[in-house]
């Protein structure tokens, strides 16, 4: 994660963008940083993110009826320590949006 925008505290028009740099390290520790960021910037109307996007760089499961892989980094993943991490889980629990994404308002591509 390294540029996020985020609504601006109440005008959900305007946006502030955020530069947030994570070092590269283990995906456990790299999945922790971004979560405990995205928990610092939770909307304080409502306390959970209404959508959220995530980028990878691949692949990644993008099909919700294929639970199994949706939201993890497939086995093909040049990067072999990303084989099989799920991202969806705790970037979802993160933003307030529960264990599935919040009904498909997570979405990972």
């Amino acid at each position: 994660l390294h540029t996020t925008t985020i609504p601006a505290p109440k005008n959900t028009t305007d946006t502030v963008t955020i530069n947030n740099n994570i070092s590269n390290s283990t995906p456990a520790q790299i999945l922790d940083e971004t979560c405990a960021f995205l928990r610092s910037h939770l909307p304080s109307n409502n306390g959970k993110y209404s959508a959220v996007g995530i980028a990878t760089f691949g692949p990644a499961g993008v099909n919700p009826t294929q639970t199994k892989d949706w939201g993890t980094i497939l086995a093909g993943s040049p990067k072999r320590e990303w084989r099989g991490v799920d991202l969806l889980t705790p970037i979802a629990r993160a933003c307030g949006l529960g264990d599935d994404g919040g009904g498909g308002r997570v979405v990972a591509g």
